[in-house]
Parts: structure tokens; C-alpha cells; sequence
């Protein structure tokens, strides 16, 4: 199995002699959110990219350029004032042609509202469950959960999901195991158990990683 990380550093360069500006600029704000998901099926990149702010609506063109030198340009036309670009579901293979390490620029016109710019270098959580380990059956409906200790993160939570129940909860980051109480989960019923952890930089832009088995509780 692939490591794979991400490390996000975010830089928002303020554009020389536009000091009445300022404030405006700083109300503008742009992330972004990488996600790795690891299951038995294998693994499954998603990038996004969020930009939002109410003096966005005001931004009349907006240009980014990957690493790679790819493009993409669109004018706000529609005076939107939140913009969301998403892709998910790709091969580790597609993603790191689609969205490589390096620089990512972003050119705002005006150009008062000045440019960001964002670095990216792959360094996603190592999330790896121990136990229950992949197709376990006959689980206890209180069991113990147990994974890898953790570092450097920002959240952690637990997920299980069938297809009639769900149930998530949030874990103290330096947290390696957890014990889910009687009311968590059904018998008889298969699971699809997910960790997931976020490392979050200074500016907000996030590296998220899922690692999921699937499991089976002992029927009663």
C-alpha cells in the first residue's frame, strides 16, 4: 500500500500600493482539501478547492495555474461570491497528473485583491486500522477499536456505516483506540468501519485521510 501525504502551505500575497484595500483582501479566502481514502478496494484520490467571501462577488476573473502549467480561467460574470472546484475518485496515478506537488497560483482581477499562492508537497495522515481487521465476522457489539498512534493532526473520528444505520464520532487526536458501547451498533449487520484523520496547516487547507474495513457483527 502507497503513503502517500500531503502538506499544504498556504501564502496570500497582498498586492504593493492598494493599503485601502487591505481589509477587503484579507475577507477573501481560499483552501484547499486533499483526501486519500484506503479501503480493500484500494485507493481513491479527491481534490478541492474552495474560494468564498463577499467581496469575491466583485472579483471579475479568476486564473489558476497548476504545477504543471495547466490552466484554468473563468470570468464571475454572475457576481458569485463563493466558488467551489471538486474532483474526486481518481488513481493515485490521475491525481498526481492532475494535481501534482508544486506551487499552485491564483491571480484575482482586480487586481487589488491580489494573487494567492499555494504549496503543495503529498503527506497525508498514515491511518491504518489494526483491529478489527478487513472481513472480520462475528464482531461483539462493543468492540474494541484499536489503529496506529497518530501525529500532527487536527480531528479524528470514527464512522461506521450499513445500509440502514450510521453512527460517527469525534476522538481526542491523540487517541489510538476506542470502545463503542452497545448502542453504536446492530447485530447481524455488515459495516463499513472508517478512520479518518485531517492534518490542517496554519491557513486551513487540509490533508484528509480515510482508512475503512468492512465487518460483520455477531447475530443474536
Amino acid at each position: 500500500m502507497r503513503k502517500v501525504s500531503v502538506i499544504c502551505s498556504f501564502v496570500f500575497l497582498l498586492m504593493l500600493g492598494f493599503e485601502g484595500n487591505v481589509d477587503a483582501q484579507n475577507e477573501i479566502q481560499a483552501h484547499i482539501t486533499m483526501y486519500e481514502s484506503v479501503s480493500s478496494a484500494g485507493e481513491s484520490y479527491a481534490f478541492k478547492l474552495e474560494m468564498s467571501g463577499q467581496p469575491a462577488k466583485d472579483v471579475s476573473r479568476v486564473l489558476i495555474q497548476t504545477p504543471n502549467h495547466r490552466k484554468l480561467s473563468f470570468h464571475n460574470n454572475l457576481k458569485f461570491d463563493t466558488f467551489l472546484f471538486s474532483r474526486d475518485g481518481m488513481t493515485f496515478t490521475e491525481f498526481k497528473k492532475r494535481f501534482p506537488e508544486g506551487p499552485y497560483e491564483i491571480d484575482l482581477t482586480p487586481k487589488r485583491y491580489g494573487r494567492f499562492k499555494i504549496n503543495m508537497i503529498y503527506n497525508f495522515p498514515n491511518v491504518v486500522i489494526t483491529s478489527p481487521v478487513e472481513g472480520q465476522t462475528g464482531l461483539s457489539l462493543d468492540p474494541l477499536i484499536e489503529w496506529e498512534p497518530l501525529t500532527n493532526i487536527s480531528n479524528l473520528s470514527l464512522i461506521a456505516r450499513s445500509t440502514s444505520h450510521t453512527f460517527s464520532t469525534s476522538l481526542p487526536i491523540d487517541a489510538s483506540s476506542f470502545t463503542a458501547g452497545y448502542d453504536y451498533l446492530m447485530p447481524n449487520t455488515q459495516y463499513e468501519l472508517s478512520l479518518e484523520a485531517t492534518t490542517t496547516d496554519f491557513e486551513g487547507n487540509a490533508l484528509v485521510r480515510t482508512y475503512t474495513v468492512s465487518i460483520k457483527t455477531i447475530a443474536q
